[in-house]
């Protein structure tokens, strides 16, 4: 079929009516009101502390190499001191 022709064997799928609202189920010790407890449902310490080192690194890096590119970066502050 080509971009421009239309797929007439298309059928919508049948939905509840009304539809159901989706709902997370979240432990209790998540509060979604702080974004930061749904973040670390998923990433802990070491992932962090990870993360921290390799955006820290990917950044001397880049300011070191290629200044001309990052002239607005020059307030960079390493984030693990």
């Amino acid at each position: 079929m080509s971009n421009n022709q239309i797929d007439t064997d298309f059928e919508a799928m049948d939905m509840p009516n009304p539809p159901r609202l989706m709902r997370a189920r979240l432990s209790d010790s998540c509060n979604i009101k702080n974004p930061a407890t749904f973040f670390e449902m998923f990433i802990g310490d070491e992932q962090f502390d990870m993360l921290t080192r390799h955006t820290n690194a990917y950044t001397q890096y880049q300011l070191a190499n290629f200044p001309a590119r990052h002239k607005r970066r020059k307030g960079w502050k390493d984030v693990t001191n």
